[in-house]
C-alpha cells in the first residue's frame, strides 16, 4: 500500500482532455487502508469528522430532502488520509512527491503551451492563452501550484518553489496574482521587521476567514452606488450574496456538493438572471463552508483556525497557502488538508499530538488569577 501512500500527487489530476480521471479516489481508498490497520485518529480529526457527520444529518432534516453522501466521504476520506500524513508521513517522501508533481505539471504546461493542444479556450485580457494545467482547470492549477510554491519555500527549497510559481502562472488566474503580490508584499516586510510581518499575516488570514461576514455587511450598509461599483470589479459578488442569503434560510447548510442543484433551483428568486451568466459555485472557500455546511460549522470552523493560527511561531505560510481559495472552492483540495496540519506541526514542534495545541494557551489567552 506504500505505492498508493505516495501516489497521492495524482489526485490532484481530476481532468484530461476535459474527461474525469477518477484518481481522486486514491486518498479515500488509502483512508479505509490506514483506518483497518491503525485503528485512530487524532483527536482534532475525530472532531473534525464528528461535526461533518452532524452537518449531514442536520442539513439533510433541515432540508426535508435527500443529499448525496458522496461529498461527506470524500471530505471525511481527505481528513483521515490527511491525519495519516501528520501523524506516520516522512517530510522527506512528501518533499519529493511534491517534487514529482510539479514535473508532472510542467509536462502539462509545456503540452499545452507550445503545442496545437488546447483544451480551455479563454483568454486572459485577450492577449494570452490560459492553459487548464494539471487540475485540468486554469485557476485551480494557478492556486495548486502556488499553495505547492510557498510549501516548498517554507521548507527551503528555493528552485522548486519558484518553479511551481512560475508555472502556476500560465493559468493567469486573478486568486493566483492576488496571492503573488500579497506574497511578494510579505517577503519585504520580513526584510524590515518579521514581528510586522506576523501582524499583517494575521489581518489578511482574519479577513479570509470573515469574507462573507464582511461581504453582508457592505452590501448593507455601504451606499448603494458604492456596492455596485465594487460589484461591477467583480460581478461574482451578486452569485456570493445569493449563497449567503441561502444561509439566512437554511442555518445549517444547504448540503456538501449541493450547491449547483441549489442555485439550479432558487436562483431566480433571489436574483434577476442576467444572459449567459453560468456562475453556479460560491467561488471563495470560507463562503463555500458558511453555505454548504452552515452557521454552526463556519463558527467552529473560525474558531478552531484562530486558536491554532495564533499558536504559530510563522503563519504567513499558512495564510499565503489558503490565499488563492479567495477567488474559489476548495473543500475537496488535498493539498490543502496535507501542507496547512504539517506546517502547524513545524510551527508548534513543542506539541507531539495536532490536538495537544488546545493543552496550552496562547498568549492572548485570559489567564486565571
Amino acid at each position: 500500500m506504500n505505492i498508493l501512500k505516495n501516489a497521492y500527487i495524482f489526485a490532484v489530476i481530476k481532468r484530461i482532455y476535459l474527461k474525469k480521471t477518477y484518481l481522486p479516489i486514491i486518498p479515500a481508498i488509502y483512508a479505509l487502508f490506514h483506518l483497518l490497520k491503525n485503528r485512530g485518529l487524532n483527536s482534532a480529526t475525530k472532531i473534525i469528522i464528528l461535526g461533518i457527520l452532524t452537518s449531514f444529518v442536520l442539513t439533510t432534516a433541515s432540508l426535508g430532502s435527500y443529499i448525496s453522501p458522496v461529498r461527506y466521504f470524500q471530505l471525511i476520506s481527505i481528513f483521515i488520509f490527511a491525519d495519516y500524513l501528520y501523524t506516520h508521513g516522512k517530510t522527506h517522501e512528501m518533499l519529493l512527491s511534491i517534487k514529482a508533481l510539479i514535473i508532472i505539471a510542467s509536462i502539462f504546461v509545456i503540452l499545452e503551451t507550445f503545442t496545437p493542444i488546447s483544451l480551455y479556450s479563454n483568454k486572459t485580457f485577450y492577449l494570452f492563452k490560459r492553459v487548464s494545467g494539471i487540475t485540468g482547470e486554469p485557476n485551480f492549477s494557478s492556486a495548486l501550484l502556488f499553495s505547492v510554491g510557498i510549501f516548498l519555500l517554507y521548507f527551503k527549497n528555493l528552485k522548486w518553489s519558484v518553479l511551481a510559481i512560475i508555472l502556476g502562472s500560465f493559468g493567469f488566474s486573478r486568486g493566483f496574482i492576488l496571492a503573488l503580490l500579497i506574497g511578494l508584499i510579505f517577503l519585504l516586510v520580513k526584510k524590515i521587521n518579521k514581528n510586522v510581518l506576523e501582524r499583517l499575516s494575521r489581518v489578511v488570514f482574519f479577513i479570509f476567514l470573515s469574507y462573507p461576514l464582511l461581504l453582508e455587511i457592505s452590501h448593507q450598509y455601504l451606499p448603494k452606488k458604492v456596492f455596485q461599483k465594487i460589484h461591477d470589479l467583480n460581478p461574482r459578488l451578486k452569485h456570493q450574496l445569493f449563497f449567503i442569503n441561502a444561509v439566512k434560510n437554511n442555518p445549517l447548510g444547504i448540503g456538501l456538493g449541493n450547491a449547483k442543484e441549489y442555485y439550479k433551483n432558487n436562483y431566480k428568486i433571489i436574483f434577476k438572471k442576467g444572459p449567459g451568466e453560468k456562475r453556479n459555485e460560491q467561488h471563495n472557500l470560507p463562503t463555500q463552508i458558511l453555505s454548504e455546511l452552515g452557521i454552526p460549522f463556519y463558527l467552529a470552523f473560525i474558531i478552531i483556525s484562530l486558536f491554532y493560527f495564533f499558536r504559530l511561531k510563522n503563519s504567513w505560510p499558512i495564510t499565503l497557502v489558503l490565499l488563492p481559495y479567495f477567488f474559489l472552492n476548495g473543500l475537496n483540495e488535498i493539498l490543502l488538508y496535507i501542507f496547512i496540519p504539517i506546517i502547524i506541526k513545524y510551527e508548534t514542534k513543542e506539541n507531539k499530538n495536532f490536538a495537544d495545541i488546545f493543552k496550552s494557551r496562547p498568549k492572548w489567552w485570559p489567564q486565571a488569577s
